[in-house]
């Protein structure tokens, strides 16, 4: 069984798993890991996504997305970032940063949001010597108010993007010295403050995704990602790495938004979130936090909901802090806290609010403490408030001992990021203007019913005057923001499909989404002032909301449909900001609200569960005529529950709205009410706190129940590293697994299961029992260390399937739950094996080396040092390959005169596979077909026909060619004799096939 370890446990285990590389240290190793504990599975999902976008994206080829390493090209700076962990690329990333916040402003932002654009990080270590934020002027927001350079910016809408996680790091230069004890500065900033400033509309819409932070050694003062971000803004996938003072600092007056699948490892606060005032609620799930000297999570002042959290430390789990007289307000939900001490504590609440279930804390001297009390000594969280409960009656409720209405949550689907151009369609190439003005709507449908999956909105604004059907075949609309123009409906989700359709990173000016069959959706980062209408007409459709502005604002919108919402951003002056009607379920991680009249009105026996969220009180209500001419305060109800189902946990900031009453409550004949006086005190501006108000029929309330036996997905990972490959997290069924593409032959295949599952019975091809793994992660090659080590297996070329069975008990016993099928085909395809490698010459210039030849870049060039003939460049492939073709990129489309021979090793004999030395054709392009298994190709030209200026010069030289595969379907770690050493065993094993 595993349990929980601290960091040195952590760093043994990286030991172990270099050595357990090693054949002879099995045995060794078996008898070594008895004494080693396993860890839980981290709850950051690390979602492996490579965000990579064709040329007509980018700013040097037109488009909206700005390359560091193509400033020069872009037009944007006089040098482009490098990338390669040695040079300093600080001023260029700052010089593009500045460039994009000086193009909003100058376009309006953050009151016009006319032009989005994105700084994208291709893969690289990108080192850097000094904060990286933007460096101009402070500037009003769109009122002009506020102007004073301590407490804003006037900064909107920049965004980084990285290409992937893993790949991306921007790493911070050991021993600088800005960064020394005390600095408390950024390597990375959304804020060139370094109060606790930014509020209102300054900071909106941020984001910040796929990118690696690593503070370096020797930079005590470090704080690893200073972010914030009102109303919608999105930080996903981040890793924050190294030592200092926080790993993630979330700080603003105005910090929203939804914040997904991060990691912090070390730092004396993992993540740290405070505010100039109450004024902030991030959504904050799937998280690993370890190795923090202080606290894991640090909440003062504002308020917070957070989701599957994972934390080992030896240090307090949670703080919870009063500063001054703002009291912060915590939602905590289906988390683990693991490992402290005898002197720590799991959550301690020093002043403040929390809300918490389904939490497990183990291994601390004390589970809960407020203030000096100890609430609860040890053991898990089944539900937790602070503070007084309120609800219709005990009776409406699960039980006597009043609880939240506990909806079924759902984790939100993981989309693939598809990087290949034939899966791609762009609308502009299907005759789409994309400048606001020429009516797009019949080019963008011909864009749909091309068939391709993924959809592509390269320009900022396209308008649609009617409406576009969405076919089956179309899974994804990606948009890098930009602009649908236009109301009323422009997407019209009406043909089946099992595969969810998401919408990503759209804004629809004000126009509507319509749902109208029963498939899946999911809108990521997209807004509308009505941005969905459900018309479907019987329950069981489902939709997933993510950092969403404009869902559910209006009545008659959700209906008969399931919502999970992990953060939404409401600003209307009108009633109610949230409505749930008929057949609907409707669950809310975290919100804002302002402008409002009334927040939520839930009629016609719908479900809603709000955990967590910011109820804004900035602005007077409306007004009446009391009678004689003289208008008053109109006050409104805040939370309306009309003979349905609620459960909410929430809190208000700001000076001087009112509800009255706060909650009314309406149940047959019997209405009941509660003013906001009724509810405990946020410490200023009679500001209060909704610790949970419960008024349910549990009759009609799904009941909570332990999770059923499945396997869910399947997820291939990539051996040599241990991680999830990007674009096979999950699997696709029929997928093809090309080794060329993934860049490795060294792979497993991990089932991913529910929590209730002990053991899964792989069955592979034709082999029924193929293997029995009882300990997750479950792979079909196996693993070591709890998956810190995946075993390495190489399937044969061709279609392959595994069968998947999960059962309540070890060894494949127990209950067992139904079969999970996955077909795929194992491929390997040809790539340019000369790209980047080393490259002798007979002759070379300084400006135009032979290194320019392989270099990607058809524009530079290898030019002999002298005129005349023959010259000729040698590249070292690394190993031997089966070759199939080589490309030639002549310099001014020469017909050179030219042989191409192959050798296996650096002073063997050379075999010609090429002979065009009587070549009398150019072009851009010449390719030449042929089969060899060699490591070194020697390129001769020998003449040219069609110029007689004697000079070789050649752009590229490209040879194609695939890894010669050694099927490797036995399991690497499998000793002789049919018996396989695991996790401190032997067990009996038939070997694979």
């Amino acid at each position: 069984m595993k349990t929980n370890t601290s960091r040195s446990t952590l760093e043994t285990s990286l030991f172990i798993k270099v050595w357990a590389k090693h054949a002879y240290a099995k045995n060794l190793i078996c008898l070594f890991c008895l004494f080693i504990p396993f860890l839980l599975q981290a709850q950051d999902r690390n979602i492996a996504i490579n965000e990579t976008y064709p040329n007509p994206m980018f700013k040097h080829y037109g488009g909206r997305i700005i390359n560091v390493k193509r400033l020069v090209e872009a037009g944007i700076y006089s040098s482009n970032a490098i990338g390669d962990g040695v040079a300093d690329d600080s001023d260029e990333i700052i010089a593009a940063m500045d460039w994009v916040v000086q193009r909003l402003r100058d376009a309006g932002n953050p009151c016009g949001w006319s032009e989005s654009w994105y700084i994208y990080f291709p893969n690289g270590t990108y080192l850097v010597s000094k904060s990286l934020h933007y460096t101009g002027d402070a500037l009003n927001d769109c009122t002009g108010r506020f102007l004073d350079e301590t407490d804003r910016d006037g900064v909107a809408g920049l965004k980084l993007v990285g290409q992937n996680r893993e790949g991306v790091t921007i790493r911070l230069k050991d021993n600088t010295p800005d960064f020394a004890a005390g600095a408390r500065k950024p390597v990375v900033s959304f804020s060139r403050y370094d109060l606790n400033s930014m509020v209102n509309t300054s900071p909106a819409g941020f984001h910040f995704r796929n990118i690696t932070i690593h503070t370096g050694s020797g930079n005590p003062g470090a704080i690893g990602l200073d972010y914030l971000g009102a109303n919608g803004s999105r930080l996903d996938n981040v890793k924050i790495t190294g030592s200092g003072e926080i790993g993630l600092h979330i700080r603003s007056g105005t910090a929203h938004g939804y914040y997904s699948n991060l990691t912090v490892d070390g730092f004396k606060y993992g993540i740290y979130l405070s505010g100039k005032t109450t004024e902030s609620h991030p959504s904050i799930e799937y998280v690993t936090l370890s190795g923090q000297s202080i606290s894991a999570i640090y909440l003062e002042k504002i308020s917070v909901s957070l989701r599957k959290v994972h934390s080992t430390n030896s240090v307090n789990g949670i703080t919870i802090q009063k500063i001054g007289v703002y009291s912060p307000h915590m939602v905590l939900l289906d988390s683990d806290f693991h490992g402290g001490g005898s002197s720590s504590t799991a959550i301690q609440i020093n002043q403040g609010f929390l809300f918490a279930r389904n939490v497990s804390l183990q291994g601390y001297g004390t589970a809960i403490k407020k203030a000096t009390t100890v609430v609860q000594q040890s053991g898990s969280i089944e539900e937790y408030i602070s503070e007084a409960i309120t609800t219709f009656s005990p009776t409406r409720v699960r039980s006597t001992a009043i609880k939240s209405m506990n909806l079924p949550i759902e984790d939100y689907p993981l989309m693939p990021w598809v990087s290949s151009g034939a899966d791609w369609a762009n609308v502009d190439e299907y005759g789409a203007v994309g400048d606001g003005v020429a009516d797009d709507t019949q080019a963008i449908q011909s864009a749909m019913n091309s068939g391709k999956p993924f959809i592509l909105f390269p320009k900022q604004k396209y308008n649609i005057s009617g409406t576009v059907s969405i076919p089956a075949s179309t899974k994804q609309l990606i948009a890098a923001e930009a602009q649908i123009l236009g109301t009323g409906i422009k997407f019209d989700v009406n043909a089946s499909s099992p595969d969810v359709l998401a919408f990503r990173f759209m804004n629809l000016e004000g126009g509507s989404i319509n749902h109208s069959t029963q498939r899946t959706i999911l809108l990521e980062s997209t807004s509308s002032k009505d941005i969905y209408k459900s018309n479907l007409t019987t329950p069981g459709g489902k939709l997933f909301a993510n950092n969403v502005h404009g869902l559910a604002k209006y009545a008659g919108n959700i209906k008969n449909i399931s919502v999970w919402a992990r953060f939404l951003n409401h600003e209307k002056a009108a009633d109610f900001q949230f409505t749930a009607g008929v057949g609907s379920t409707f669950w809310v991680m975290g919100f804002k609200i302002e402008k409002t009249y009334s927040i939520i009105n839930v009629t016609d026996g719908a479900k809603m569960e709000i955990l967590g969220g910011e109820m804004s009180r900035w602005g007077a209500g409306p007004t009446k005529d009391d009678g004689t001419g003289t208008m008053i305060p109109d006050p409104r109800a805040g939370i309306v529950n009309n003979n349905s189902h609620i459960s909410i946990v929430a809190a208000t900031h700001g000076p001087n709205r009112l509800w009255d009453p706060m909650i009314r409550d309406i149940q047959g004949a019997t209405t009941k009410e509660w003013t906001m006086s009724q509810f405990p005190d946020r410490g200023y501006n009679a500001n209060i706190v909704i610790p949970l108000y419960a008024s349910y029929n549990p009759a009609v309330i799904p009941q909570p129940t332990s999770p059923s036996l499945s396997v869910t997905s399947f997820t291939l990972m990539n051996a040599d590293t241990d991680q999830p490959i990007a674009g096979f997290n999950p699997i696709a069924e029929g997928a093809v697994i090309d080794y060329t593409k993934i860049g490795t032959t060294h792979i497993n295949i991990r089932a991913n299961t529910s929590t209730a599952t002990a053991s899964v019975k792989f069955g592979y091809d034709t082999n029924p029992s193929y293997r029995i793994e009882t300990e997750a992660p479950y792979s079909i090659a196996a693993d070591g260390n709890s998956g810190a080590d995946y075993y390495s297996w190489t399937p044969a070329l061709g279609a392959h399937s595994i069968i998947a069975t999960p059962y309540s008990a070890e060894g494949a016993t127990g209950s067992v739950g139904p079969t999970k099928t996955l077909n795929f085909t194992i491929a390997n395809t040809d790539k340019n094996l000369a790209l980047k490698r080393p490259v002798t010459a007979s002759s070379q210039e300084t400006a135009n080396p032979a290194s320019n030849a392989v270099d990607g870049d058809v524009v530079a060039r290898w030019s002999a040092l002298t005129a005349g003939y023959p010259h000729s460049i040698t590249v070292d492939l690394g190993e031997v390959y089966a070759l199939s073709k080589t490309q030639l990129v002549p310099y001014a489309d020469r017909a050179y005169k030219y042989k191409v021979e192959v050798a296996t090793t650096v002073n063997g004999t050379y075999t010609q596979v090429v002979n065009r030395t009587t070549n009398t054709t150019g072009g851009s392009l010449l390719i030449d077909n042929f089969t060899a298994n060699a490591r070194y190709v020697k390129l001769t030209v020998v003449g040219a026909s069609n110029y007689t200026g004697g000079w070789v010069s050649i752009n590229e030289f490209r040879v194609y060619g695939k890894e010669i595969v050694t099927v490797n379907a036995r399991l690497a770690y499998e000793p002789q004799g049919g018996e396989r050493q695991e996790r401190g065993c032997v067990v009996s094993q038939p070997g694979p096939e």
